[in-house]
């Protein structure tokens, strides 16, 4: 799964909570709701894995906004600013096609030494859906998304000093399956970009069925003639992959799609000799 992660400066409010309690908390999210907290801080960076943490400096009172887009749908997923040691950051909103999710906080407390703060988390399993009241959905759709941190204060970990602006690291996993108490099978319908691609003779094609059933995976050329069926009949629930072997095939641009349960995916991929 390939994610692109793209930041965006805005000039921000800064709010006056420095403290990260839950009544500073549910002030956070109120002012979240009511469009009065704005982002202050951006980074550039690019997710190429399933898993991805990446680090940045964030003033306290101030949020960092985070633009990315997912090219699949991401599911059993788990946004964590545990890594953060140093600094308590709060996930104050995810805000996505048809999403609009806010954070919570773990029971537990990441390991720290000048103070004891619990990690911000959104998941199936942790945070809440602003659109419908209930949990977050078990996938996140492909799309684009705009994630935003808070940070109420940092410290130094060797002086346990007060420090501004302090660190904050942010890692998202997709498919992580029972970690969040969710199924160990993924539960998206979902097919892959090919690897390689471009490629000769060879590529893998990976899928995901959301449940079993009767499915097919075909390749047709730029013409719409269908030139090779991968898979046609029942597959079971889960992650799958399949090597299409071009050799008799001409150098040119192919499409590939995946249908199952009335649903229908397809992706480009480029044989070149």
């Amino acid at each position: 799964m390939k994610h692109l992660l793209q930041l965006c400066l805005c000039a921000g409010l800064a709010a006056p909570v420095l403290a990260g309690s839950q009544a500073d908390r549910d002030v956070v999210d109120q002012m979240t709701r009511m469009g009065l907290l704005l982002p202050s801080q951006t980074m550039n960076v690019e997710l190429t894995e399933r898993t991805t943490c990446f680090s940045g400096s964030i003033y306290a009172g101030t949020t960092v906004a985070i633009t990315f887009v997912l090219t699949e749908d991401c599911c059993d997923y788990l946004f964590d600013t545990c890594p953060s040691d140093e600094t308590d950051t709060y996930i104050t909103s995810l805000i996505g096609p048809g999403i609009n999710l806010v954070g919570a906080d773990d029971p537990y407390t990441c390991p720290r030494d000048c103070a004891s703060y619990s990690p911000s988390l959104l998941s199936p399993a942790w945070g809440y859906d602003n659109n419908t009241g209930g949990p977050p959905p078990a996938c996140l759709p492909a799309g684009v998304y705009t994630l935003t941190l808070y940070s109420f204060s940092s410290y130094d970990p060797a002086t346990c000093q007060y420090v501004d602006p302090g660190p904050f690291t942010l890692c998202i996993n997709c498919n992580v399956g029972g970690n969040v108490g969710t199924d160990d099978q993924p539960s998206a319908f979902a097919l892959a970009q090919n690897t390689p691609n471009p490629f000769n003779p060879s590529t893998t094609i990976n899928y995901t069925m959301g449940e079993t059933g009767t499915a097919s995976l075909k390749v047709f050329d730029i013409a719409g003639r269908e030139v090779a069926t991968l898979v046609s009949g029942m597959v079971e629930r889960g992650e799958h992959s399949v090597t299409f072997d071009a050799s008799r095939l001409s150098t040119g641009v192919y499409f590939y799609t995946l249908q199952a349960g009335g649903q229908n995916l397809t992706r480009k991929m480029v044989l070149s000799r």
